[in-house]
């Protein structure tokens, strides 16, 4: 996940996984971008794309 950082530091991002819970990050896993947790609702999904876009601004969304 820290790789497109270096490449291209403002490209707009959001890391995605199905790894249960919060053993993620127990992993020692750190990101500068949002992760949401799979299975994820579409509105959720869609909130979250357009927030990393700059569409809309606030809080992190549910289940993010």
């Amino acid at each position: 996940p820290r790789a497109h950082v270096e490449i291209e530091p403002d490209l707009p991002a959001i890391f995605v996984t199905g790894f249960a819970g919060d053993s993620l990050f127990r992993s020692g896993f750190e990101s500068s971008v949002p992760v949401i947790e799979k299975p994820v609702a579409p509105d959720v999904l869609l909130k979250e794309v357009a927030r990393a876009l700059g569409k809309i601004e606030g809080d992190k969304g549910e289940g993010v």
